[in-house]
């Protein structure tokens, strides 16, 4: 009686709150209890147990409009677009999204009223063997107090105010799950089995294999157990809103991926329910949600790879004459995730012949420049003439600016030799040669001089040994650090001639490969000059010596090409990125290492390639030898730019280290557009080192782009990166600032706290930023755009950026940037946005929002500061 007195009271207080998640929660709290009961105990509290239902249904009233909108854009498949009222609800009330878990419980509550709470297939706690005694209480025990007694609640409506729930979710239940089987399970007995399963998911999710067998042992005997886990399992991977940054490993979706795996090598019959389940959640393909169809092709991509292709599957899928679009992108996006987990052509191997359209093209690089220019054979003896050379087919052609790529390539090693190093390095070969020729008198040599040595430390005695050891530890320390200078001193050089080249090349002509003349012609053709001038021959003697100055100053294998392509900033700057990238090829560690070592390089670039920023990248080494000749050659006029602002609020050198940032972003697109994974690792290796920004990266997607390359799911992975990166940062910053103690005595303490509050706002900022740039990006191209399918794809990648990053969008700056512009989708996403923000982050009821504490700290600063600022008599 105590039990059912307590859920009275509790569904009571429940009554007086206005619809929302936390009466859901507590709706769901309460009556989840009541299938767990035994038809004898119902029996005995039949009246309660109306009572209790009959007061449930006062409490489930209609959610208000931004909790149904919500709540749509957290479906993982959905009818008609977002944010319209489609009249056709079919496939989402097929695939049983269309109510909720408190919904569902209700309806087999009542259900179980019909059967007097009995139950067939599902087996409960007090039918246990091994768990019944435990739970039955002892004579003496029994005699003194109740078995069961709940003490009165002392909860006030203001305390049910306080708590913060999650909405409640809906889950999976496919057609499939009632096709495979000839008796389906009751409404009752299915929803104590998921309520079985997503216990288990939650108690387990610390272990895979633990979780796993958890869920195969579950005491239920029927056909539709195995549809029934793979429901559930798929209802958990497919959960939304998606965390950009997962808490906890068994927050992420590949979480549960893993436990179905590991569940399919445990049963091997779940591989066959997983395929149908799979095959049947596919036909709706069309309609996924954006982050959805990521999630179940990352999956699959897994799947692929742990049971050798599954033949039989994708030529289900795939042998129709023509698959469904949505279909091949399934399918596309999933081989491509695929190729990242096994060696391509051993996957390649077990795939049937109707996957090979489907395949994405292999990562190879595409440079412009690796392309030979043609070159003269010889014909072989005996060989039919060549063909007029208009004949001949066009199969090699050269990129303009190819002589110039193969200098930079040069330049791009990882170690250099320096002057002298060849000749050190015949010493060593002559020596090794001698060596070699009396290796036998070596050895005798060694073995004498190791013998005496060793005669020595015996006499000297253990102290003898320590300052030995100590000296050599010292001469190690003092060879490892005149190594380190002079490897500095290396990448100081290399950087400098590469710069060199690059600003000896700028407003220049491409190069061609220079015509080889001898001196004797060059001599002739000057006097025969100075002859029909009618020179004497002291002046000729002088012009002939001028000549074989010139002749030897300008005797390079390359000349400019006066028909050639002109060189500009821009232009330069593609070309380093598409040589440093061909050039670490082996790995995209290498390629990191060489954007490590040429950092200076692109700063350098960015700057205009000016004299001034020439002079900076001089070697130390360089400048201690006094050599000032660049200084002298060098031309001031390009070392000031004029700081006057353009239309957009930028100076010429903003602007030219934009222009630059995009050059640079546009090679490494250009080079790797096979291949998704290498894009977006080589972005980041770039922005790693701030040689491009994060706002330069969305600037570029954005305005250099076309369409179709935005379209590329490269990008959003892009993005994805970039705000990950931002968010992690952020969230580092903020521990360091609340790590630290508030209550400081010393000054530097108490600045050093300042200075960490000011990283953590700064941080918040730059994300808000970032993610305002990305989300008013889609906005613009959304209202720009007519096509009807493209739209749909632009409104996916919206709702999934405000609802899986609505905690981080500042809602009321979208609102002040779209003004006039704003449409119902537009308000819609914001609405999203801000019921995420309440509903799933609760940051209208934290004081400082993201911020937390730290907000209160840092106006206290900023008070601070402004009455400082007034005793000063100034703002």
């Amino acid at each position: 009686e105590s039990v059912f007195e307590t859920m009275m009271a509790l569904l009571s207080l429940c009554a007086e709150l206005p619809p929302s998640s936390t009466t859901e929660q507590l709706l769901l709290l309460t009556l989840a209890a009541l299938p767990w009961l035994s038809s004898r105990l119902w029996e005995t509290h039949r009246c309660a147990v109306e009572e209790v239902l009959a007061l449930s249904q006062q409490i489930s009233s209609p959610a208000s409009a931004e909790a149904l909108l919500l709540r749509q854009a957290c479906l993982p498949v959905r009818d008609a677009p977002f944010g319209t009222d489609g009249e056709d609800n079919s496939i989402v009330a097929s695939l049983g999204l269309h109510k909720s878990r408190v919904e569902t419980l209700v309806e087999a509550l009542g259900f179980m009223e019909q059967v007097q709470w009995k139950s067939k297939a599902t087996f409960r706690f007090f039918q246990s063997a091994d768990l019944f005694p435990l739970l039955k209480p002892s004579e003496a025990a029994a005699a003194r107090f109740p078995v069961c007694s709940l003490p009165a609640l002392t909860l006030t409506v203001e305390d049910l105010r306080q708590i913060r729930a999650l909405p409640i979710s809906s889950g999976l239940r496919l057609p499939v799950s009632i096709e495979k089987v000839d008796v389906p399970l009751s409404p009752h007995d299915r929803w104590i089995l998921e309520d079985h399963f997503l216990t288990l998911l939650y108690s387990f999710r610390d272990n895979v294999t633990l979780c796993a067998e958890a869920l195969l042992r579950v005491p239920v005997d029927h056909d539709q157990f195995d549809y029934v886990l793979v429901e559930c399992l798929f209802s958990a991977m497919l959960r939304l809103p998606h965390a950009p940054l997962a808490a906890d490993a068994a927050d992420a979706s590949f979480f549960v991926t893993r436990v179905i795996q590991r569940a399919c090598q445990m049963q091997n019959s779940l591989v066959g329910v997983v395929e149908a389940s799979l095959t049947s959640l596919l036909k709706h393909a069309a309609q996924f949600d954006f982050q959805s169809m990521r999630v179940l092709a990352d999956f699959f991509a897994y799947w692929l790879n742990l049971w050798e292709g599954r033949m039989s599957l994708l030529e289900e899928w795939l042998s129709l004459s023509i698959p469904p679009a949505c279909v091949k992108v399934f399918v596309r996006h999933a081989f491509e995730k695929a190729f990242r987990f096994r060696y391509r052509p051993n996957l390649l191997e077990l795939l049937p012949d109707c996957v090979i359209p489907y395949i994405p093209p292999e990562p190879i690089p595409a440079c412009p420049y690796t392309a030979e220019p043609p070159q003269e054979s010889l014909p072989l003896p005996g060989a039919p003439p060549p063909p007029p050379a208009a004949e001949l087919p066009l199969t090699v052609t050269s990129y303009p600016g190819h002589l110039e790529f193969l200098e930079v390539q040069k330049l791009l090693f990882f170690s250099f030799r320096q002057p002298g190093d060849a000749g050190r390095q015949a010493q060593k070969a002559g020596a090794h040669s001698r060596g070699a020729s009396n290796v036998a008198g070596d050895r005798e040599a060694a073995l004498d001089e190791h013998e005496a040595e060793r005669e020595e430390c015996e006499e000297r005695g253990e102290d003898g040994e320590k300052e030995e050891r100590e000296e050599e530890r010292e001469e190690r320390e003092e060879e490892r650090e005149e190594r380190a200078d002079r490897e500095d001193d290396k990448r100081a050089w290399m950087q400098y001639k590469l710069a060199k080249l690059l600003r000896g090349r700028l407003h220049r002509k491409t190069w061609k490969k220079r015509e080889r003349r001898s001196f004797s012609e060059s001599a002739e053709d000057a006097v025969d000059a100075s002859s029909k001038r009618g020179l004497n021959d002291e002046l000729r003697e002088e012009e002939t010596k001028d000549s074989r100055d010139a002749f030897e100053a300008d005797s390079g294998p390359y000349e400019d090409d006066e028909e050639g392509h002109l060189w500009t900033l821009t232009d330069l700057s593609q070309v380093l990125v598409f040589a440093l990238l061909a050039r670490g090829l082996k790995t995209l560690t290498h390629s990191e290492r060489l954007v490590e070592n040429y950092f200076p390089v692109f700063q350098f670039l960015k700057k205009g390639a000016s004299h001034k920023a020439f002079l900076e990248m001089r070697p130390a080494t360089l400048e201690a030898a006094g050599d000032d000749e660049d200084a002298r050659d060098g031309d001031d006029s390009d070392t000031e730019m004029e700081e006057e602002a353009d239309e957009e609020g930028l100076t010429k050198a903003e602007r030219r280290s934009q222009e630059v940032e995009e050059a640079f972003l546009k090679a490494i697109f250009d080079f790797w557009k096979h291949s998704r994974q290498k894009t977006v690792l080589t972005v980041r290796h770039f922005q790693r080192f701030d040689v491009v920004s994060k706002e330069g990266v969305v600037r570029f997607v954005f305005d250099s782009l076309t369409p179709t390359d935005r379209d590329d799911s490269r990008v959003m992975e892009l993005f994805d990166l970039l705000l990950q990166l931002s968010i992690q940062e952020f969230e580092s910053k903020k521990e360091t600032a609340l790590q630290l103690s508030q209550d400081c005595s010393d000054d530097a303490e108490r600045n050093a706290r300042a200075k960490a509050v000011s990283a953590a706002v700064e941080a918040l900022e730059a994300v808000q930023t970032l993610l305002h740039f990305i989300v008013v990006g889609f906005m613009r191209e959304l209202l720009r755009e007519d096509q009807a399918a493209r739209r749909v794809s632009l409104h996916a990648r919206l709702l999934y950026l405000a609802r899986d990053y609505g905690r981080y969008i500042d809602v009321s700056r979208l609102h002040v940037h779209i003004g006039d512009a704003m449409t119902d989708e537009l308000n819609q996403l914001l609405t999203v946005s801000s019921q995420v923000q309440t509903q799933y982050f609760f940051l209208d009821r934290e004081p400082g929002g993201l911020l937390g504490s730290l907000a209160g700290e840092l106006d206290e600063q900023r008070e601070g500061f402004h009455a400082e600022a007034c005793e000063n008599g100034g703002l």
